[in-house]
């Protein structure tokens, strides 16, 4: 498992976005040979990235919109404040959240939420792992949850406190699909001037829909990486995305997945469809793909990515894709340098193969 030590003071508290432009963040080029095994890395801006890429290059992109599912209750019980993080709303108007603490809540137990709204907790999940919430019946129960939260930015980050800036700098500049319980962090650094230069330059931009869930945020948990389990999550590949990216290996153009959903959406579109991104859009498809060290790459030729947590799945990920010896030197790199900024609101790398 590849791992590194990450200080506390390298975490990113705020977006470039926040006192600057969200594409002043930084790049790291690296150059990796297949055959030689070389190794070469670049520092440069994100907003570079137009003229970093090939014109004959695609770029695709997630387009997920998060949705503000952190709320604060209190306890009726006890009066004492409680972190709900909402994951999904099941059937018969059943909701499931991730509580903070979970000990103190039990079945039976009432959170307030707003003066409105009121939330009666009726057990746990078989994996003991989520709350079973009800409603009052009413209509507008996911306007008032949708009123009261806030954006779910990582504890990490502000201990989770988001503010009103993270209402627009926790999403990316072309965020559609409501649905997400994180940002795609690599895509936060594009700007509509990053975008429309990459179109003067030739390059190609597809969507796809991946709405990230407990899957991606959980840590790995096992020490053998082939036992560890992640939490569904869904993506969708729109019928004009599908076109361009059977197209691109037609014509034998690179396919480059900026974040690690993108990179899990096309592995898994690729896997089912026996190694080609099949022709028919069949909506929200399910997927658990946990891609880790020894996994043969289909659908990606290269990577946009952020700096991933420790011990994360994203970064096994990345590992897997990029070769752990590989990856050790960027993160070398990175930590040496003390401008770079890690995780979510951090900087961002360019990972290909020469």
């Amino acid at each position: 498992m590849f791992f590194y030590e990450l200080p506390a003071e390298r975490i990113a508290q705020r977006p470039l976005g926040y006192t600057a432009a969200r594409s002043d963040a930084r790049l790291l080029h690296a150059v990796a040979s297949r055959t030689a095994g070389d190794l070469s890395i670049n520092d440069r801006a994100f907003a570079a990235l137009p003229s970093v890429l090939s014109s004959n290059d695609v770029l695709v992109l997630n387009d997920t919109k998060v949705r503000p599912a952190r709320v604060f209750a209190e306890l009726e019980s006890t009066g004492r404040e409680v972190e709900l993080l909402f994951t999904d709303e099941g059937s018969s108007g059943e909701w499931q959240a991730i509580a903070r603490p979970m000990k103190k809540v039990r079945a039976g137990d009432r959170l307030h939420i707003s003066s409105q709204l009121v939330a009666e907790v009726i057990g746990r999940t078989e994996d003991q792992r989520r709350l079973r919430i009800r409603f009052p019946e009413s209509d507008a129960v996911q306007e008032q949850l949708h009123d009261s939260g806030v954006m779910p930015i990582p504890p990490y980050i502000r201990r989770g406190r988001a503010d009103f800036s993270d209402e627009s700098l926790y999403q990316t500049v072309f965020a559609k699909e409501l649905g997400s319980l994180a940002a795609p962090t690599a895509s936060l650094h594009f700007t509509e001037q990053v975008l429309q230069e990459l179109r003067e330059a030739g390059i190609g931009i597809v969507y796809l829909t991946h709405h990230v869930g407990t899957g991606s945020v959980s840590p790995v948990s096992e020490q053998l990486l082939e036992n560890h389990r992640m939490d569904s999550e869904f993506y969708r590949i729109p019928l004009e995305s599908r076109a361009s990216l059977r197209a691109a290996r037609e014509e034998g153009r690179r396919v480059i997945a900026v974040g690690t959903t993108v990179v899990r959406a096309l592995e898994s579109e690729y896997l089912s469809g026996d190694g080609a991104c099949r022709a028919e859009d069949s909506g929200f498809i399910e997927t658990s793909l946990f891609i880790y060290p020894g996994h043969e790459f289909q659908g990606v030729d290269a990577m946009i990515t952020n700096f991933h947590q420790p011990s994360s799945t994203h970064l096994q990920l990345v590992a897997a894709f990029f070769e752990e010896s590989h990856l050790e030197k960027v993160y070398q790199h990175a930590l040496a340098d003390s401008s770079y900024r890690f995780l979510t609101y951090g900087d961002s790398s360019f990972l290909e193969f020469a």
